[in-house]
């Protein structure tokens, strides 16, 4: 995992664009719009047989599962490499496809194993993005409704597996944990073994915890369900856990800033893109991802905002040290090109934990008449500090075939953008506690060919991490609408 904090950020963000634009200046879109390897470990050709290069070919552990909506089958996706086989069963960009009774359906992103309640037959096929799209050589039929045994021996009584928490309220700080136990038929502590073969599971999302984990912490009020497995077997109860007080911590509900450094060049790019896609709704909820796109050496991005004689996407990238695309900043804080659905969901979670929001923002009305487009927006500080306000607006639903996506479509791409993208202007202030500031906005020669409906408003609010800029909150809308302060 590659971070990279952004070390005297405001004097090399003021230094690249201040060099061609001031902070108060807008950005906006014109009117006319070496491979990294693989994810995953060696799959070893013991255990598979060897895949040729560049094909992919999907495995799983048996054929037959019981229709009881536990017992299920796991899936292992092999790609074949130069060296070798690669298992890339939970990349961000592989994902099972199944055809049940006509119908084609998708689990998500990265899940490898499958169980159902409805007999018959199931027909699963494996797609991966590795520089293109791939699709696997092979299905693989799976019946649901046998006695779910392939193996010689018979399966474990479920009935004696008991799970059990040391606290059931726990805080809603990110770092107050309730610690599960698992238990077998003799009352063993299960928790002292193998964490490898025992899986936490949300009863309510489907949603398992992080693998080996051993206890549960939210930055999101609520009551929570939990049910554990066992080699596959399922424990015969569930225990709740409530989760309180997030306001104690943080009056206004963030949403992290996740800025996709991108290009339509990038063969890479896809990857990241179905990676922000595959995380869960919880988190995609608690953040918002801006596209910044860049072009290459040799290739333009019609997307790519031209900033201090270069582009946004070049410049940011090289604010932060990057080494390529893709890339994600979050928050103006760090940098990570790590790619799976996983590693976003917990640099989301680790930043509402470790950089509760100070501030909530309101975006008081948009409205677009012909080349000019106004916001209303305002600021209101729960702690005090100094803020600056500041906008981007996000294009959705284009297409453009000669780029890398797997589809031909772009979305959340950045077309305009306040000139203090990545540092305070003079317009910044300092609030008290409680105290709201309000500012307008005003955008001149936006180009009229884009469509209102594909195009959102945000608004953030820059502030302060020491001596660092970053995004302390921010709101979003359709373009004409408006977004009220939201509270914990």
């Amino acid at each position: 995992m590659r971070f990279i904090h952004n070390i005297a950020f405001a004097l090399a963000c003021c230094a690249m664009f201040v060099a061609c634009q001031g902070p108060n200046d807008p950005f906006i879109l014109p009117p006319d719009p070496e491979p990294a390897p693989g994810p995953g470990p060696d799959g070893g050709e013991d255990e598979y047989e060897r895949v040729e290069a560049g094909v992919v070919r999907l495995f799983a552990d048996k054929t037959t599962i019981a229709a009881d909506g536990t017992d299920s089958v796991t899936f292992t996706v092999i790609y074949g490499g130069e060296d070798g086989n690669i298992d890339i069963s939970e990349a961000g960009t592989t994902r099972l496809i199944y055809a049940f009774e006509g119908e084609e359906k998708k689990l998500d992103y990265g899940v490898s194993t499958f169980a159902s309640s409805v007999a018959g037959e199931y027909r699963f096929r494996a797609t991966a993005f590795r520089g293109e799209s791939l699709t696997s050589d092979n299905e693989v039929v799976i019946t649901v409704g046998g006695s779910g045994n392939n193996e010689p021996e018979p399966p474990m009584p479920t009935e004696g597996y008991m799970i059990s928490v040391d606290k059931t309220t726990i805080e809603a700080d990110g770092k107050d944990v309730a610690t599960f136990i698992v238990t077998d038929p003799e009352g063993n502590n299960l928790m002292d073994g193998d964490l490898s073969s025992i899986y936490f599971k949300n009863v309510a999302t489907g949603e398992r915890l992080d693998r080996k984990s051993t206890g549960f912490s939210s930055v999101i009020d609520g009551e929570y369900e939990f049910v554990a497995t066992y080699r596959g077997e399922q424990t015969a109860n569930t225990v709740k856990i409530k989760v309180q007080n997030r306001s104690r911590y943080e009056k206004y509900k963030q949403r992290v800033a996740i800025y996709q450094l991108t290009g339509t060049w990038c063969a890479y790019c896809p990857m990241m893109v179905a990676g922000l896609e595959g995380i869960s709704d919880t988190w995609k909820e608690r953040s918002l991802v801006m596209a910044v796109h860049a072009s290459s050496s040799s290739s333009a991005d019609p997307y790519a905002l031209s900033a201090g004689g270069s582009d946004l996407g070049t410049l940011m990238l090289g604010a932060f040290a990057g080494e390529g695309y893709p890339s994600c900043v979050y928050d103006l804080n760090e940098l990570n090109g790590d790619r799976s659905a996983s590693t976003i969901q917990q640099n989301i979670e680790r930043y509402l934990v470790e950089h509760p929001a100070t501030c909530g923002v309101k975006i008081a009305s948009t409205k677009r008449e012909g080349a000019t487009i106004t916001i209303n927006a305002a600021v209101t500080s729960s702690t005090g500090g100094t803020y600056d306000l500041g906008y981007a607006i996000l294009l959705d639903n284009q297409t453009y075939s000669s780029g890398t996506s797997v589809d031909g479509k772009y979305h959340d791409i950045v077309c305009a953008v306040s000139g203090n993208f990545m540092s305070m202007s003079d317009k910044r202030v300092t609030l008290a506690a409680e105290e709201e500031h309000a500012r307008e906005f005003t955008i001149e020669n936006f180009p009229e060919n884009l469509a209102s409906e594909d195009l959102r408003v945000v608004v953030f609010a820059l502030g302060q991490n020491g001596s660092r800029t970053i995004t302390d909150n921010l709101a979003v809308c359709q373009m004409g609408g408006s977004a009220e302060y939201e509270l914990n």
